[in-house]
């Protein structure tokens, strides 16, 4: 369809077609809980995403991490290198919920995304990034209004701040089990 520039007609289609949203996330696919190592979430396909490990299914957790990490940061497309980071879900977040998050979070080249494709050659330029929106790259866009006695902390500006800072900007109260916060400031 990206080929023949017919996106705007599968996305209509794509309307019709029975239980769409399962088929989205890629759960039709296969069972994660036989598997050693699985995309936390087919949802998009963004240059942004998550592995998780089957802590059961792997002998030595960490040295499998580590080496899982080394060699992705060794595969190639174009004589590039695939992913721009990956990092251990330690270094992004912390708090009493971080298990929710996948153990290895990483973020690609921003031409390709993670999808479940198949039949498909490994790494291909991702044919849907014509038509998803700006959420699906690093920086996103939030307008507020009407903040003149706060500051942006660009030090907690971060997508897991969102959620507190809507709340703080409505003046409602939040308690931070997660050690997230508002990154809004009283200030100048």
């Amino acid at each position: 369809m990206n080929k023949h520039n017919l996106e705007d007609y599968i996305q209509v289609i794509a309307k019709f077609v029975p239980d769409a949203k399962r088929l989205k996330k890629g759960r039709h696919i296969t069972d994660n809980s036989k598997n050693m190592v699985y995309v936390s979430d087919f949802t998009g396909t963004n240059p942004f995403g998550g592995i998780c490990l089957n802590k059961d299914l792997i002998i030595d957790y960490e040295e499998f991490r580590d080496k899982l990490i080394k060699e992705l940061n060794e595969i190639r497309y174009d004589g590039k290198p695939v992913f721009n980071g990956i990092k251990y879900r330690e270094d992004m977040f912390s708090g009493e919920y971080i298990e929710r998050f996948p153990e290895i979070l990483f973020e690609m080249d921003s031409r390709l995304g993670i999808s479940w494709n198949l039949h498909t050659d490994l790494f291909t330029v991702n044919p849907t990034h014509k038509k998803i929106s700006g959420g699906h790259r690093e920086n996103g866009v939030l307008f507020m209004n009407k903040i003149s006695d706060k500051q942006v902390d660009l030090n907690k500006l971060n997508i897991v701040n969102l959620f507190p800072t809507l709340l703080d900007f409505f003046g409602i109260p939040y308690h931070d089990k997660c050690n997230w916060s508002s990154f809004l400031r009283l200030g100048k």
